[in-house]
Parts: C-alpha cells; sequence; structure tokens
C-alpha cells in the first residue's frame, strides 16, 4: 500500500505529465491552424483583385464556399485526429486511476475499462469548461470557425477593403 505523501507524488507527478501532454495537443492544432492560414491566403492571393469589392457577388459566393471546403477538411482531419489522441488518453487515465485506487485500498482489484468503453463514458460527461459533450463542443467550435472567416471575407466584400487587407485581417483570426 502507497502512503499519502506518496500517493501525492505520484498525483503531481501525472498532474505534469498530463500538462505536457496538453502543450502536445495544442501543437497540434496550431499545425492545422497553419495550415488553415496558408490555404486561405492561397485561396485570397489567388482572387488577382485589388480590392474585394471588385469581386462579382457570384465569384464572391464562390471564393466563401471554397474557403469553407478547405476549412472543413483541415478541421476535419483535426478533430479526427483529437479524437485518436483522446481516446488513447482515456484509456491511460482509466488505467492510472485504476493502478492508484489499488495501490491505495488494500485488497482492491479494480477494473480496467477497455480504451473506448473509457473514451466513451468521458464522452458522456460534459466538459467542465462549457458544460457541453465533448462531440456537440467540436462540431460547434469548427462551424464557428468556418462561419468567422466566411463572415470576415463578406465583410470585406461590403466594406471594399483591399485584398491585402483581407489577408493580414484573415491571418490575425487565431
Amino acid at each position: 500500500m502507497a502512503t499519502p505523501d506518496r500517493l501525492i507524488e505520484i498525483a503531481t507527478r501525472h498532474q505534469v505529465y498530463l500538462e505536457r501532454l496538453k502543450s502536445g495537443v495544442a501543437k497540434g492544432n496550431d499545425a492545422a491552424i497553419k495550415k488553415i492560414e496558408k490555404a486561405i491566403v492561397g485561396i485570397l492571393s489567388s482572387l488577382k483583385v485589388e480590392n474585394m469589392s471588385e469581386l462579382t457577388r457570384t465569384r464572391l459566393n464562390r471564393v466563401i464556399a471554397d474557403l469553407r471546403e478547405v476549412q472543413d477538411g483541415i478541421l476535419t482531419e483535426r478533430i479526427d485526429e483529437l479524437t485518436t489522441e483522446l481516446q488513447a488518453i482515456a484509456a491511460a487515465e482509466a488505467g492510472f486511476e485504476a493502478r492508484a485506487l489499488e495501490r491505495t485500498i488494500r485488497r482492491a482489484k479494480v477494473a480496467i475499462p477497455k480504451a473506448k468503453a473509457a473514451y466513451e463514458l468521458a464522452q458522456k460527461r460534459p466538459l467542465s469548461a462549457t458544460g457541453e459533450l465533448l462531440e456537440p463542443f467540436l462540431i460547434g467550435w469548427k462551424r464557428k470557425q468556418i462561419d468567422a472567416v466566411s463572415k470576415l471575407v463578406s465583410q470585406g466584400y461590403a466594406n471594399g477593403i483591399t485584398n491585402q487587407e483581407m489577408v493580414r485581417a484573415v491571418t490575425g483570426t487565431r
């Protein structure tokens, strides 16, 4: 049986590992954002107009559709990667918790759930930050990101900003 001090040490060390893991996951998000920015800049740079208001309404709608499509693809890919990462984390955490309980409670035998079951259980609990379930949160997050860029491009068209200003505005919306 582990002593209370030993358990505190184990839990503290584990928390440090989780913070490192969180940083790694954030780097994956950063990579996706950079990929999106590059794609957006490519689409906007290909317009060959000085001012966004030079676009016809049909061309503007096509640009917005292209932007939405490229963002949707990249964000869907990132969400799929994130889901895989979270499944692995859920399995590892379930194992950690079970082992910690066994160390703390004499003669305790704790069944470690399978990775899929651990992830499914985690998905049934609302996120502490938003109160939403994970899947609806991710879908809503993706939609908001795509809508923000579409809105920005539509406003740029309506306000007659230059294509150069549009590129700066979009790449500044991290």
